[in-house]
């Protein structure tokens, strides 16, 4: 009997044991995840690790970068080399090709204009970037297209005869180019986007409002 007794106090000794194991082990198991946990948490806060919400603006923002820039370059490209060809009295399919470019990468760039504008506003706040763009960026490109359009379609003179179109008038809008092109650099390149003083004596227009820029 008491042998018997005492074997089961040993067994039951044996069972509290691994019960006490298990539940230490548990607990260290426990532990160990909260503390992963909170090295996770500590680290994200160090990092600054962006939530999907952020990521996502983030790739929003970088997509309207790359498209704006691109419509930029593309329509600059094309006024380049409708001026080159033209310049050059290229045959005249060439000629207007580029002309029809332009005009399709115009079209395009005032579409986007006002939400360009808008998307700067958002993307870019107190960077001035939107007012740079309204009244430094698009007066340019309005300028040189209305120069362009002069030459492409001289005016019609009272004896119903059309000014000729001289290239070298064309040899004037080079600097002008020149200056949106760096111009265009900055304002991509840069934080504030304030641009360069480029030579350009070709005639500016003027918006009636900051908020309104001219439309070409």
């Amino acid at each position: 009997m008491v042998v018997s007794r005492t074997g089961r106090i040993l067994d039951n000794i044996k069972k509290n044991a691994f019960v006490a194991l298990i539940s230490v082990l548990a607990g260290i198991v426990i532990g160990a995840g909260n503390i992963a946990d909170s090295i996770t948490k500590v680290r994200s806060l160090i990092h600054h690790e962006p939530t999907p919400l952020a990521l996502a603006l983030d790739n929003a923002k970088g997509e309207f970068s790359r498209r704006i820039s691109g419509d930029a370059w593309v329509r600059l490209y094309w006024m380049r080399t409708y001026v080159a060809r033209a310049e050059r009295e290229a045959p005249p399919s060439d000629i207007n090709e580029a002309w029809s470019k332009y005009a399709d990468s115009t079209a395009q760039w005032n579409g986007d204009l006002m939400a360009n504008y808008q998307a700067l506003e958002q993307y870019y706040p107190n960077s001035g970037k939107g007012d740079v763009f309204l009244s430094h960026i698009q007066p340019q490109f309005v300028d040189l297209h209305d120069a362009l359009v002069d030459f492409r379609y001289p005016t019609v003179s009272k004896n119903g005869k059309r000014g000729a179109e001289d290239p070298m008038e064309l040899k004037k809008l080079e600097p002008c180019i020149d200056a949106l092109n760096v111009d265009l650099f900055i304002f991509v390149t840069t934080q504030s986007g304030v641009p360069a003083a480029g030579k350009c004596d070709i005639k500016k227009k003027q918006s009636p409002s900051a908020k309104v820029p001219a439309i070409e």
